[in-house]
């Protein structure tokens, strides 16, 4: 018997909507060639989905479930684009959310953060992936101006971001890959308007990383004469280069204060903005006796020295009037003009589509209008959770593979993580 996957998904009915993720887990696999529109028509199937959940069991099963289906896709940039997709989706619709059902949406954002990094990870942090992830995440949740992005939803992005990766990785994450993963909050800290914005990422993303350090110094043998208290020596220099060796997180402050005195130097940087960036350069520069100009060459064509450890990328040749860095040694358009900041913004694709004429059934999937706005009266009426019966046919959650939730480590064995000085 065929039927409408869209509608499925969304099926009032829990043993519809398991046999239709089920189905949908099995035909991904086949799709390398799925376009942007039919991956933000499936996250909206998929959104209804989750919406219709209940019970914290049943929540944390699918959540799990549909955040793990990023790794039943074929290897390549529809990956990112079932992830982009996903963030479209979330931002399309948070307004309509009631506030029985937010909890549970950061439950899914959590958990998409989580197998994001995995799929970085497994990777080794390949440059294109990472560049393709970094820029669908400063057009998504961590965009610094778009009025469309709630910021509820960029809040919670930077109080778990780092948590998370922590938590995620098995094998260590070289400095050139962290400073890159840090380059949105750095831009968002230069282009965003507001206060609470600036102050979250410092607290949280920048805090965390000085716990990450001071922890790791705290646990080192003092007495030993060797350079094992967390710092690395350079042997051609006198210079001292605060590099963990022993963490995950292999944090590299001197590349990081460079990107952030350079941002906080160009031009088009809010003023009350540079500001804040100038001093929390010399809150982190102070507290670790780091010199900001080791490495940065009078010559203004050395963009980098060879350290051999990822060197500060200075990038003041890159940093016009329409470019700002989107990652360690690369730029990315985007007007960074404030007088830009009333153009048209891209209009997020919605998730009907009056041309398309559908999946047939899970097993022969074409398209996907379920859930086309067309059909509003075949759509579930969405009706406050905490309205929802108890005598639902949630009450015990299908059997799912096991993963493990965001806030405890994995134990799996990661490729090895090539070390590599990017932009070179």
């Amino acid at each position: 018997m065929q039927s409408n996957i869209g509608k499925r998904l969304a099926a009032v009915d829990k043993h519809v909507r398991d046999k239709a993720v089920a189905s949908l887990r099995t035909w991904l696999g086949g799709q390398a060639d799925m376009s942007d529109v039919d991956c933000l028509k499936l996250w909206r199937a998929l959104f209804y989905c989750y919406w219709l959940s209940d019970k914290p069991a049943i929540q944390e099963e699918l959540a799990s479930n549909l955040a793990s289906m990023i790794h039943a896709l074929p290897a390549g940039p529809v990956r990112v684009r079932f992830l982009a997709a996903f963030w479209k989706t979330m931002i399309s619709e948070w307004h309509g959310l009631d506030k029985y059902r937010l909890d549970k949406f950061y439950k899914l954002f959590r958990f998409m953060h989580f197998e994001a990094f995995r799929l970085l990870s497994q990777t080794a942090w390949e440059e294109e992936t990472l560049d393709q992830y970094i820029e669908m995440m400063m057009e998504g949740p961590l965009n610094s101006k778009d009025v469309k992005v709630p910021d509820s939803l960029r809040f919670h992005t930077i109080e778990v971001f780092i948590d998370i990766l922590e938590a995620t990785v098995a094998e260590p994450v070289p400095p050139q890959i962290i400073t890159t993963l840090l380059m949105p909050f750095i831009v968002m800290m230069a282009e965003n308007p507001t206060k609470g914005v600036f102050e979250r990422i410092r607290t949280e993303v920048f805090g965390k990383l000085m716990e990450i350090v001071d922890r790791e110094i705290a646990t080192t043998d003092e007495d030993s004469n060797e350079s094992a208290d967390a710092v690395e020596e350079d042997d051609d220099d006198d210079d001292q280069q605060v590099v963990l060796k022993t963490s995950k997180l292999q944090i590299y402050f001197p590349e990081i204060l460079g990107i952030l005195f350079e941002i906080a130097s160009h031009p088009n940087t809010r003023d009350v903005n540079r500001k804040r960036m100038y001093a929390l350069v010399k809150e982190i520069k102070d507290r670790y006796a780091i010199d900001l100009l080791d490495g940065q060459s009078d010559d203004e064509d050395d963009e980098e020295s060879d350290d051999g450890m990822g060197s500060a990328v200075y990038l003041s040749d890159m940093l016009d009037d329409n470019y700002v860095p989107m990652a360690a040694g690369k730029g990315m358009k985007r007007g960074h003009d404030e007088n830009d900041e009333d153009a048209e913004e891209e209009e997020i694709v919605s998730g009907s589509d009056d041309d398309n004429d559908g999946w047939e059934s899970a097993d022969d999937m074409d398209g996907l209008d379920g859930l086309d706005e067309s059909d509003d009266d075949e759509a579930p009426e969405l009706v406050p959770e905490a309205e929802l019966d108890d005598e639902s046919e949630d009450d015990e959650a299908s059997p799912a593979p096991e993963k493990d939730p965001p806030g405890q480590a994995r134990e799996q064995t990661s490729p090895t993580i090539t070390m590599r000085a990017r932009g070179k």
